[in-house]
């Protein structure tokens, strides 16, 4: 990556972190993830039925939008989602971040389902120092 590519990807984070949004704004956004939440989880279900039972098992989940660039060697991305605490029934909206290093080149968009039976896990997403590392993934094309 040039410095060029990381000054602008710098900037970025700065700019992003000075806005700030007006209360019907919020409930906006909200809304639309609350929106992409249910439409996410029903076409999982759709596909597979199993998850549903393994929603109602479980103390929590968390549903996020997320888009990724990759270049050679490295990537970031991230989205927005939001988390439910069946024990609390309230959601938490959460802003996700992600940095790859690794062979790649890019762009995608997809959506993420974490279910918990874990309060832990959900205690760590909520307080916002939850990490899941090491993978690997293949794509192609659009689905």
């Amino acid at each position: 990556m040039n410095k060029l590519q990381f000054a602008v990807i710098g900037m970025m984070f700065v700019l992003g972190g000075c806005s700030t949004m007006t209360t019907e704004e919020q409930d906006a956004k909200r809304k639309a993830l609350d929106s992409m939440a249910e439409e996410t989880i029903a076409r999982l279900i759709e596909q597979d039925p199993a998850i549903q039972q393994e929603l109602d098992e479980s103390l929590g989940y968390f549903v996020a939008d997320m888009k990724l660039t990759k270049v050679p060697i490295v990537g970031a991305g991230g989205g927005e989602g939001v988390l439910i605490d069946k024990s609390s029934d309230q959601p938490v909206y959460l802003t996700v971040g992600r940095f790859d290093v690794g062979g790649g080149w890019g762009v995608r968009v997809f959506k993420i389902l974490l279910i918990t039976k874990s309060q832990e896990v959900i205690d760590s997403i909520e307080s916002g120092t939850w990490e899941f590392q090491a993978g690997s993934e293949a794509a192609a094309g659009s689905a």
